[in-house]
């Protein structure tokens, strides 16, 4: 199977394209792309932006997407910066983990027989009953959970979930417009897009954004395409794009 970043170069040079033109049309920083490109994804500021970065990049080649965002989740590892201080911290950790649990478990068969030596009968309350082992909480003790690598583990969990709750907002220009476009209040680009100019750009929550030629542009959120904004050189000085849709004044 070729690697991520051959696919990706592969791509590009069969569309004739630079990295400079590539950079020009998603704005996506060179070094990332080249990082992406080297298979050195690893370098970039987190692996939540090296996800964001590769599926911009990526639909921006007609590449499947979530076949190469699969590739990425299985052969990408955690970055050294997020892999603890050091080995003998960790040792430490585990080995008394490790006390604590056994030091459980001698309890428990203390108190089974214990309760072995005194319940006689024959309609002896099961263990299980008598001693529930939820109880211990042991899943939830902070020697646990403060693990460097049940800690990462848990990160990707939750961004794998929350990075499918992304908004994916795409404008296609087919007419000369101008535009102020903001995501969850931060300033994304203001200026003048062309015909044929291809745009991504990323939110959590919303996007707003003011445009002068609301016919001029073809806009896709999260892959579906939307309703024409409005007429040719029609100007709108508030949408808004939510999870559940586009809003104008």
């Amino acid at each position: 199977m070729e690697s991520i970043g051959k696919v990706l170069k592969k791509a590009r040079l069969e569309k004739k394209l630079r990295l400079q033109d590539v950079y020009a049309q998603t704005k996506i920083n060179l070094a990332y792309l080249k990082a992406l490109e080297n298979d050195t994804a690893n370098s970039l500021p987190s692996p939540e932006y090296a996800r964001i970065f590769l599926k911009g990049y990526a639909r921006f080649l007609g590449l499947d997407t979530k076949k190469l965002l699969r590739q990425y989740n299985q052969y990408s590892k955690p970055s050294q910066s997020h892999r603890g201080k050091n080995t003998d911290e960790k040792t430490k950790k585990k080995v008394l983990l490790l006390s604590i649990i056994g030091l459980t478990l001698v309890l428990f068969i203390a108190i089974i027989s214990t309760v072995r030596h005194f319940v006689n009968t024959v309609d002896r309350i099961t263990l299980e009953e008598k001693l529930n082992y939820s109880d211990l909480d042991i899943a939830d003790s902070p020697l646990v959970t403060n693990d460097t690598n049940l800690i990462i583990q848990s990160a990707l969990d939750a961004y794998v979930k929350s990075e499918s709750e992304l908004l994916e907002l795409k404008f296609i220009t087919i007419d000369k417009t101008w535009i102020r476009i903001f995501a969850d209040g931060k300033k994304l680009f203001g200026g003048t897009l062309h015909k044929g100019d291809e745009k991504v750009w990323y939110a959590k929550e919303k996007f707003h954004f003011r445009i002068g030629n609301a016919g001029g542009v073809v806009i896709e959120l999260n892959g579906k395409k939307l309703p024409i904004l409005g007429k040719k050189g029609e100007v709108f000085k508030k949408v808004i794009v939510t999870k559940d849709g586009i809003e104008t004044p």
